[in-house]
């Protein structure tokens, strides 16, 4: 357990170490001896291989690998190189195991660890296919787990559209109590390719905290490339249940259908040094407090960057001390009367140090602030890529997205200073 430590709580942990440390020297090496031995057996895995619970060739084998799940528990299930044909999976309520691939391909439907706590799941690759759409999802209680070097991809079904519905971490929507102690955390996601998704390479979604997303190549999503997005429900019926704690780094993120990075109503977390080319936007951050984007390369190539509300009412939650510097960015007004770099119901944003590349938009602009306050664009370098005039800042004031009622935020203590303007 990751809980904090009551004042009591406390007060006995120093008499327990305080006796500890009077103990004579050779019961103390006997006791953490003895704490060492049991710890490594509780944590240490049988390898198994896939074959000992059916014959591949022979049996069913959703059946064998279902079989396979359902004894995993203190394992480590090695599958077999080659093409595992099969249907819906779950591996539900079980601690410290391992699923290890060796160029094994999945075509699977959905694939669900729900409840589960310290396991790793390494080198597999799950493929969507025409006739099975593919999912992976971890769910609920779910924590201390990794999910690296997995390669995931799909083909196209008649539509055009892809058939794997990417990486997808959330908490249990069904439970009534849902909160951050039941929900996913403290986990990482590294050294995957992931490709050809139908909504977003990575999600982690709805109350989703302490975890770290990184070293990861997302291409093509139709989607957006990584989010993280604190809300379940539709844009017209969204209940906010926030993320926390996340960083974000080191990621290349390229050809999505949407955003390369969202972030929505999402608390501490950093986004740092990703690499983001040819998506159709930038960056967006919806709700977001105590949050930090620097050393980044962001392409846009039909919307900018963005700390806006954009969607939902602002009852629900703004943007809120958000710090954006030395980033690179290179993006495009998403319409007339916006701009490149476009803050709008937010409050507290420092954007600072950045490059910025401006593509044309008839009537946009480099900057745009609309019901927004206590702005600062300080010292950044502004470039406009054609020969022809942006304007440099447009301030408006934006209605509620959702009520569409002005709100009494007024665009105040701007402090726009330093910046260069060239071609």
């Amino acid at each position: 357990m990751r809980e904090q430590i009551s004042f009591h709580g406390k007060n006995q942990l120093k008499s327990i170490i305080k006796f500890f440390i009077n103990m004579p020297i050779n019961i103390r090496l006997y006791i953490f001896l003895l704490f060492a031995i049991v710890n490594s057996q509780l944590y240490a895995l049988q390898k198994v291989s896939l074959e000992k619970y059916g014959d591949i060739k022979t049996e069913d084998v959703t059946s064998i690998l279902q079989k396979a799940f359902n004894d995993i528990e203190n394992k480590c299930l090695i599958l077999p190189r080659g093409i595992l044909n099969v249907n819906n999976l779950t591996i539900e309520s079980k601690n410290n195991f391992k699923i290890q691939g060796f160029s094994t391909i999945l075509q699977c439907k959905k694939i669900e660890i729900k409840n589960c706590s310290q396991f790793e799941i390494e080198n597999i690759e799950i493929y969507g296919v025409k006739n099975k759409f593919a999912y992976f999802n971890i769910v609920g209680n779910c924590h201390d787990f990794s999910i690296h070097d997995c390669y995931f991809n799909s083909e196209k079904d008649e539509k055009g559209n892809n058939t794997f519905y990417g990486i997808h971490i959330i908490c249990d929507n069904n439970n009534l109590q849902k909160s951050y102690t039941n929900s996913p955390r403290f986990f990482d996601i590294y050294k995957n390719k992931i490709k050809n998704t139908r909504y977003n390479g990575i999600l982690i979604h709805a109350l989703c905290s302490n975890f770290n997303v990184y070293n990861n190549t997302v291409d093509s999503a139709q989607c957006i490339g990584i989010e993280v997005e604190g809300r379940l429900g539709n844009n017209k019926n969204t209940s906010v249940y926030p993320c926390k704690n996340g960083n974000i780094y080191n990621n290349n993120i390229t050809n999505c259908g949407d955003w390369g990075i969202l972030l929505i109503w999402s608390h501490n977390i950093n986004v740092y040094k990703n690499i983001c080319k040819n998506n159709i936007g930038c960056f967006l951050s919806i709700g977001c407090t105590n949050t930090s984007i620097y050393q980044n390369f962001l392409v846009g190539i039909k919307k900018g960057f963005e700390i806006s509300q954009e969607y939902y009412s602002i009852d629900k939650g703004i943007n809120d001390n958000i710090r954006i510097y030395n980033n690179k960015i290179i993006g495009k007004p998403r319409a007339e009367n916006r701009g490149v770099i476009d803050i709008r119901h937010a409050q507290n944003i420092f954007f600072e140090k950045n490059k910025i590349t401006c593509i044309y938009r008839k009537n946009g602009s480099c900057f745009s602030i609309a019901s927004a306050r206590n702005i600062h664009i300080i010292s950044n370098h502004i470039k406009k890529n054609e020969n022809i005039e942006l304007n440099k800042i447009i301030y408006n004031e934006a209605p509620d997205p959702e009520n569409n009622h002005l709100y009494p935020i007024k665009s105040e203590n701007c402090f726009i200073e330093k910046n260069t303007f060239n071609n």
